[in-house]
């Protein structure tokens, strides 16, 4: 299992509301993750990851993109 402590959560608490709401209609989401990419891909896989949690709106940095497996 891989857990992901970015800080975001804290500094989206801090943040006002007319910040939260711009936030919000940003696209696409800026805001720390794991990149969508073989060299991500092949490090999840040589560490046996199974599955990860992160305190996040967005877990990827990128849009979604099909990887051969």
């Amino acid at each position: 299992m891989l857990l992901i402590r970015s800080g975001f959560t804290h500094k989206y608490d801090e943040l006002s509301e007319g910040q939260a709401r711009e936030l919000a209609h940003t696209m696409p989401p800026k805001a720390c993750g794991m990149a969508q990419d073989e060299g991500m891909l092949q490090f999840l896989w040589e560490k046996k990851v199974a599955s990860f949690s992160h305190r996040a709106h967005s877990m990827f940095l990128a849009e979604s993109v099909a990887l051969p497996i």
